[in-house]
């Protein structure tokens, strides 16, 4: 891009991909020169965007952006457009100083073999200066002072690690050898750093961040902790161990007050102070404990939230009484959680969690309450805690019910706040608790307990109907951020956004929502690291229409009047504000246009592309979408995106693959790299020649499957009666609940030619009963209150279960299918794959499996992705044009593709590790 350029709507991109013989350009003599076909070997070169950030004055902006064969590109440019963006190579980690003057990157090395070292800009001078010693960086809050990481060995053999702080701008700098671990004082001014110089012990150094400075606050054999500061950086707490091993008597927690005078005091909790907490085991303070986190300075800073762990006395059995076999688990009706689920929080197992408080300045250590399972806490305030308890409801076989309580960290009493809740959200400042119940907003002052209704007084519903479950208490359409001091909470309804007073005093309309666009506003913050907003504060919105997927940008100023600040044709994202100038960004993107980001003023009048990604795009054929609206064939109103073959000509028909999930028409407008390292990826398959229609469902309660073909069958039907597509030329494919949808739908229907279902579960019954592995609990919540979508269990509606299982319709399927699985599946069992394959192989019905070995959910590796798309996309050739089958489709013994095999229509190297085909007769 040669410069910046004003921000120039396109409002008739659409049209002229649609319409009219395939695009031209024009080569250096002005003579046109006919568009190419998208290639694999072309994929490699096209951007994503990445990581951004903008300086506080607004003056400049950073954006990386990661090619499809992972190449990283950073780019500095002026947001005013006077300057084009300057090429910062793989930059990555890139931050602007506080102050704004400085620019700070870390630049890997030119090779493989080149170390990485970090770069700081003048901005103000454009001065640059390499420091190639330095591997990473802090910098301090509120000032120009960096902490550069010299790694062990980057001077030479046997050099130890290092810390470098460096005043920008100036030529100050000390360095700190055998530094062990270190932390900044939130405010800024100082540097805790632990160091190891001579190996026989540590020591802990407070450095200066003005003058640089350091002195010794303290020594241990070892530190097992990063300092934690308390908030006004004048005390600071850390875990010491006194010997080698972590048993927990061998540790014991630090405090450091008045680290900046001239006699700091020592305060330590010892195991000998925890003899009354811990009569019969030994225990000791812990670094960070589960449920709890690390040690919190509360009350002002004059005491300490802790978490103490004990062992458990073990027998000479090691735990398992009688002398019965280690190799045992025991599954038990009664357990709270499933032993996967106890397996994979092992490191809490064995280990008693006491939460408590210590006074370092008279040594007393006050005992709380003792956290068990899956009980948390999260500190609310200097003397407040939230306690979320699900004890009471375990088993979680639907809905995960808990109850919420407040813990007085002084007293240690507790009070209910809600009971057989979900979840709850706490206000910023911890003064109010806000929960979704029987269609309603609550709230929950912590100082009274009093519980306030926030919509009774709103006609509106809070309640998203538009999401079908079983579940027994709703949910909303969701919350935004909260006010000044707690005072209000912004609140979603399906169009609006809402205002209400946190003690329930009042509530008002802030939007202008819903009307024959059915504009949806939702509240946006456009700097999540500023204070919550005040009365002099403006609040956005971002806005999106139902009707045509636009996208925009909304402003209530302080007097009230809401200003539409942009709406487009495209999407629109990560709308953000400088911290100290009116300067925004945000980046636009649709299905013709790359994303790219664009700088603007308060008025958004002006605006300047910032970004220039894939120019190389205008060298190809590349088509545009657009939307269909049509009924189902249960009477609802209904959308899909329809992408066009990227080299479509008025009067041609072309075959079709339709993608599917749940709600995909929301895709309008979206850009999408070509790359074969996806699921199925929409860009590659229009370059291959296809349509791509991505439809909504809507569901109805016990009856998945048969929503999903009431949908997406109509979807078709509307799709056909544009003229464009060819009927007999029509696949249908979806990944995980798209693809057991695809399973499921084609044995209702002979619409589609050729089908491709990844990851499908098959038998709604055995999935029921299954773990999920990624989690260790059970699948009954996800079929009840989930996914699922079914109001009880199979054996109360086992009609509804088998009726929406592809596998007891499997003699039903005619079309083609091609079921791609990890063999380490850990959220849809492999078996649903072998289930389904043994049924349709004993029916006769055609069916190939690629069982990936080892793979997952999402594959890995990269060769297992590239390869398992490539057959996709043979396997679309092959039954949509006529393309002549691969050898494995046709593979009788199901033998594994051997090396060298020809592959058809887009080409590329094949290396699927452990690939077994399973090939159903028929």
């Amino acid at each position: 891009m040669s410069g910046a350029r004003p921000f120039v709507l396109a409002c008739g991109v659409l049209l002229a991909c649609h319409a009219g013989a395939p695009a031209t350009l024009a080569d250096d003599d002005g003579e046109p020169e006919q568009r190419r076909h998208l290639q694999e070997q072309d994929f490699g070169a096209w951007e994503r965007m990445g990581g951004f950030a903008l300086a506080p004055e607004g003056d400049w902006f950073i954006y990386t952006t990661r090619t499809v064969d992972g190449d990283t590109t950073t780019r500095l440019t002026a947001t005013d457009g006077s300057t084009p963006p300057e090429d910062l190579g793989a930059a990555r980690t890139a931050r602007f100083s506080d102050s704004g003057r400085f620019l700070i990157h870390v630049q890997p090395g030119a090779s493989s073999d080149e170390q990485q070292g970090v770069v700081v800009r003048n901005l103000d001078t454009q001065e640059v200066t390499d420091w190639p010693l330095l591997s990473s960086f802090q910098l301090a809050q509120g000032r120009d002072v960096l902490v550069g990481t010299i790694p062990e060995g980057r001077r030479g053999a046997d050099t130890p690690r290092a810390l470098d702080v460096r005043h920008l701008g100036a030529d100050r700098t000390r360095r700190f050898d055998h530094v062990v671990r270190s932390a900044l004082s939130p405010e800024g001014s100082q540097l805790a750093v632990v160091v190891n110089e001579q190996g026989d012990g540590e020591t802990l150094l407070i450095v200066d961040l003005d003058s640089l400075e350091s002195r010794t606050v303290a020594t241990a054999p070892r530190f097992a902790s990063r300092p934690r500061w308390r908030a006004d950086g004048d005390a600071l707490a850390v875990l010491e161990q006194r010997e080698t091993d972590d048993a927990p008597d061998h540790q014991r927690l630090l405090v450091v007050h008045d680290v900046t005078g001239s006699d700091p005091r020592r305060h330590r909790l010892s195991p000998a102070h925890l003899d009354d907490l811990c009569p019969d085991t030994r225990c000791g303070p812990v670094a960070r404990m589960e449920g709890l986190g690390p040690p919190r300075w509360i009350m002002g800073g004059d005491r300490i939230l802790v978490g103490i762990e004990a062992d458990h006395p073990h027998d000479e059995s090691g735990g398992n009484p009688g002398g019965e076999s280690r190799n045992v688990t025991v599954w038990h009706w009664r357990d709270h959680t499933l032993a996967p689920r106890r397996a994979s929080a092992a490191p809490g197992n064995g280990r008693g969690r006491t939460v408590a408080v210590w006074a370092p300045d008279d040594g007393t250590i006050t005992p709380l309450l003792h956290l068990q399972g899956e009980q948390s806490l999260q500190r609310l305030d200097d003397r407040t805690a939230l306690l979320t308890d699900p004890t009471p409801h375990q088993p979680h076989l639907r809905e995960r019910w808990r109850d919420f309580r407040t813990l007085d960290l002084e007293t240690g009493r507790l009070e209910t706040v809600v009971s057989r809740q979900e979840r709850v959200e706490v206000s910023p400042d911890g003064r109010y608790v806000l929960y979704f119940r029987d269609g309603d907003w609550w709230s929950v002052d912590l100082a009274d307990g009093t519980a306030s209704n926030l919509t009774e007084a709103v006609a509106t519903g809070f309640e998203d109907d538009s999401h079908i479950s079983g579940r027994e208490q709703p949910e909303a359409f969701g919350s935004g951020q909260w006010g000044q001091d707690d005072e209000w909470v912004l609140l979603h309804s399906r169009y609006d956004v809402y205002r209400a007073a946190s003690d329930g005093s009042g509530i008002e309309r802030l939007t202008e929502g819903g009307g024959p666009e059915g504009l949806r506003y939702r509240d946006h913050r456009i700097d999540w690291h500023a204070d919550a907003p005040g009365p002099d504060d403006p609040l956005y919105f971002s806005v999106f229409g139902q009707r045509d997927k636009s996208h925009g940008y909304a402003r209530l100023n302080t007097d009230g009047d809401l200003r539409m600040l942009t709406r487009q044709p495209r999407t629109l994202r990560f709308l953000h504000r400088a911290d100290d100038a009116p300067v925004y960004t945000f980046m636009a993107e649709s299905a013709t246009e790359s994303p790219n980001f664009h700088a603007t003023r308060d008025d958004f009048e002006t605006v300047h592309q910032l970004s220039d990604t894939n120019p190389q795009q205008d060298q190809y054929h590349w088509a545009g979408d657009t939307l269909l609206h049509y009924q189902d064939q249960n009477g609802r109103d209904q959308q899909a995106r329809l992408l066009y073959p990227a080299d479509y000509r008025p009067g041609q028909q072309y075959p079709m693959v339709v993608l599917i999930y749940e709600n995909r028409s929301d895709n309008l407008h979206r850009y999408t790299a070509p790359s074969l390292a996806g699921l199925f990826n929409q860009r590659v398959l229009s370059s291959a020649g296809f349509f791509v229609l991505e439809p909504d469902i809507g569901y109805s309660l016990n009856a998945p499957g048969r929503s999903a073909s009431a949908s997406v069958v109509s979807a078709v039907e509307a799709a056909l009666e544009t003229g464009k597509v060819d009927a007999d030329a029509v696949a249908l494919a979806g990944h995980s609940w798209g693809g057991y949808q695809t399973a499921f739908i084609i044995s209702q229907t002979d619409v589609f030619a050729a089908a491709v279902a990844a990851a499908p579960v098959t038998n709604l019954t055995s999935q029921y009963s299954a773990v999920y592995q990624r989690t260790g609990r059970s699948n009954t919540g996800i079929f009840e209150v989930g996914q699922g979508r079914f109001a009880a269990p199979f054996w109360e509606l086992p009609d509804a279960y088998t009726d929406n299982s592809p596998v007891f319709h499997a003699h039903r399927i005619a079309t083609p299918l091609l079921m791609v699985f990890g063999t380490d599946d850990q959220a849809v069992d492999f078996n649903q794959g072998v289930e389904l394959y043994n049924a349709m192989r004993r029916a006769g019905s055609p069916v190939v499996m690629l069982a990936y070995e080892g793979e997952g959910h999402r594959f890995q590796d990269q060769d297992n992705r590239k390869d398992a798309t490539r057959r996709k996309l043979a396997w679309f050739r092959h039954h949509l044009t006529g393309d002549a089958p691969e050898p494995w489709m046709i593979s009788p013994d199901g033998a594994p593709r051997r090396p060298g095999l020809p592959t058809a229509g887009i080409r590329g190297d094949s290396c699927a590790v452990g690939l077994l085909l399973l090939c159903g007769e028929g």
